[in-house]
């Protein structure tokens, strides 16, 4: 099994930065993040074995593309992610980039793709990418994401930290609202349905990457994953 290391401790860094250095901005993500729990946003989003829905999303280069044939009926992760300007979301993407080169190499699993969505233009959404092989699709308007029950509102408050703060989301996804996905996670078989899920409205908390890694690992090798885990074990 592919050794991914704990993704959380990654975040310690950038969470304390924010309670250093902007503690207003960081009393107003906990009210955020508890309005959204209370609520239990994101409850309804795609559950187990469901079917994941077909889209068809530009690309960084502006060019439309199917997540089904992105997808090319391998074992694929989809991941809806805030944007560039979220700390949490790079460090997240890269994870999940590093997690896809290591699971080729040491496992030669015949994977899909691993496709962020995000609702920045694709000048802003580039950002996101740091090789070749990522793939991130804008969903303006984050039509996409609230289909899924995935959109929510920042509210006001917030909003004005942030742009304090010099992140100015409506520039960024090229509309006035501040409306963003909940960072979602999907892991999808080789006929899109859903292996496992993580959807979360506190946007500090991701999947985790070892679990994530032997959902891939054995719907690529259905039948000898097992076997194989044992003996790297």
């Amino acid at each position: 099994m592919v050794d991914l290391g704990a993704l959380n401790p990654k975040f310690e860094p950038i969470v304390a930065r924010i309670y250093a250095n902007l503690p207003d901005l960081a009393v107003a993500i906990e009210a955020f993040v508890a309005r959204l729990t209370a609520a239990e946003v994101g409850i309804g989003a795609l559950g187990l074995g469901e079917t994941f829905p077909d889209a068809m999303l530009p690309d960084v280069d502006g060019r439309l593309r199917r997540l089904a044939e992105v997808t090319a009926g391998r074992p694929s992760v989809i991941a809806f992610l805030r944007g560039h300007w979220c700390p949490f979301c790079r460090t997240y993407f890269a994870a999940l980039a590093q997690a896809r080169d290591l699971l080729a190499r040491q496992t030669g699993a015949d994977m899909g793709a691993f496709v962020a969505i995000t609702p920045e233009l694709s000048s802003f959404a580039r950002n996101l990418s740091q090789s070749p092989n990522d793939i991130v699709l804008s969903d303006i308007g984050n039509g996409f994401a609230a289909s899924l029950g995935l959109a929510v509102a920042i509210d006001e408050n917030l909003a004005r930290l942030l742009s304090e703060d010099g992140d100015d989301v409506p520039l960024y996804q090229g509309e006035a609202s501040w409306i963003v996905p909940i960072p979602a996670t999907f892991v999808l078989d080789g006929e899109m349905r859903v292996l496992e899920r993580h959807v979360d409205p506190d946007y500090r908390k991701r999947m985790d990457l070892s679990r994530l890694s032997r959902l891939i690992e054995a719907a690529s090798y259905p039948a000898g994953a097992a076997a194989r885990r044992d003996a790297a074990d």
